[in-house]
């Protein structure tokens, strides 16, 4: 009788080790993190470093939203193969393709996504960084 306790009670510490009775858990963490003026609020560290590397959709967005910002519309300033790029964003052609562009950095960067429909905080924690004055394709990019 002694033995058949003794295995049972071994197969019930098993059971209960794979079922989380070990290693570690965060179920605790709290944490959040800012990115080109979007707030998230992460409840596992997995999730915040996740998010510190670029991949917040684990995390819960609190303050500065995509869906909080208007969506970019207005057309950049064009002059012969120089496109000025606002603080706000705007859209412009390259190569033959939309661009949506937003001023960072106080002007020393710009930001871009290529395609239209982004808002400003899309397009800043998403966009390829290029240094103010740059010259892409033939097309010079400045901020206002």
């Amino acid at each position: 009788m002694k033995k058949v306790v003794l295995v049972f009670g071994v197969m019930v510490m098993f059971m209960l080790a794979g079922c989380g009775g070990g290693g570690s858990s965060d179920s605790s963490f709290s944490g959040s993190f800012t990115s080109g003026g979007v707030t998230y609020h992460c409840t596992s560290q997995s999730a915040f470093t996740d998010c510190q590397g670029g991949d917040c959709s684990g995390c819960s967005c609190q303050s500065g939203c995509p869906g909080d910002a208007p969506v970019i519309t207005e057309h950049c300033s064009v002059s012969g193969t120089s496109v000025t790029v606002t603080d706000a964003g705007c859209i412009f052609q390259m190569s033959g393709n939309d661009q949506t562009g937003v001023c960072v950095s106080s002007g020393s960067a710009i930001r871009l996504l290529t395609g239209t429909g982004f808002t400003a905080p899309q397009v800043v924690s998403s966009g390829s960084q290029f240094s103010n004055g740059l010259s892409i394709n033939g097309i010079t990019l400045n901020c206002e």
